[in-house]
């Protein structure tokens, strides 16, 4: 066992190696989840992300103001009902996916739309063998059992962590086939936020700024990029 020291003297913190996990200690302890398992995680990064957000922390501890520590006792506190439940929900947006759903008009927002989706649809295509429909409007559209299927398997087969890092970047944009390009490398995160809200940059530049929409919008965005900063952390991966 190697232990990664990190934290100042009154708030000792260390990610200790044990085999193929890192576990977070603190004052000398494991530090546990809610569900009272060790907090222990595959990968050093991932490791010394938590440190720092556990060595930032005073008392009373604040769980607020550590994300992926949130994130990682989500993951590790999966139980296997649990996890099915979370693989159903991140790819049921297969069928509702944010890139299907197009606007009709005006002009500038359909070239907009197709500038930047049209591509990840295509990507999707050839690279995972899904192929979605689109529209324009509101109403339903039916999507083909296979390419929902292949969705859901690509979703099943994530570990824990990838899992719950999709299901944050999922979630917050509305298309897993945006959180798939990410995970398989295919844009870098700034960019693929941009493209989940096109649609909002549009009519920010109609209608001008709303606090209301703005701060929703700014806590999806956090949580997006919690998603990312916990997957960074997990894949090894580059660019398409």
């Amino acid at each position: 066992m190697t232990n990664q020291p990190s934290g100042r003297e009154r708030n000792p913190v260390r990610a200790m190696q044990d085999g193929d996990q890192w576990i977070i200690e603190r004052n000398g302890r494991p530090v546990r989840t809610p569900g009272d398992n060790a907090l222990a995680v595959p990968t050093q990064r991932l490791a010394l992300i938590l440190t720092r957000e556990w060595e930032a922390q005073s008392e009373p501890i604040k769980p607020a103001n550590m994300p992926l520590t949130r994130l990682c006792n989500s993951a590790i506190d999966c139980s296997p009902k649990t996890r099915q439940s979370v693989v159903n929900d991140v790819a049921a947006y297969g069928a509702t996916d944010l890139l299907c759903y197009r606007a009709s008009a005006p002009a500038e927002l359909v070239r907009r739309q197709e500038a930047g989706w049209d591509p990840i649809f295509e990507w999707a295509r050839k690279n995972l063998g899904v192929s979605l429909r689109s529209t324009t409007g509101i109403l339903p559209i039916s999507q083909s059992r296979e390419s929902l299927d292949r969705l859901k398997r690509m979703i099943a087969s994530c570990n824990r962590f990838t899992l719950t890092g999709m299901a944050e970047i999922v979630t917050a944009t509305g298309s897993v086939v945006l959180g798939l390009a990410y995970l398989h490398g295919k844009m870098p995160a700034e960019q693929i936020w941009k493209l989940s809200i096109i649609d909002e940059n549009w009519q920010l530049e109609k209608w001008g700024f709303d606090h209301e929409a703005a701060t929703a919008l700014a806590t999806r965005k956090s949580s997006f990029l919690d998603g990312c900063r916990l997957m960074d952390a997990i894949v090894s991966r580059q660019l398409a």
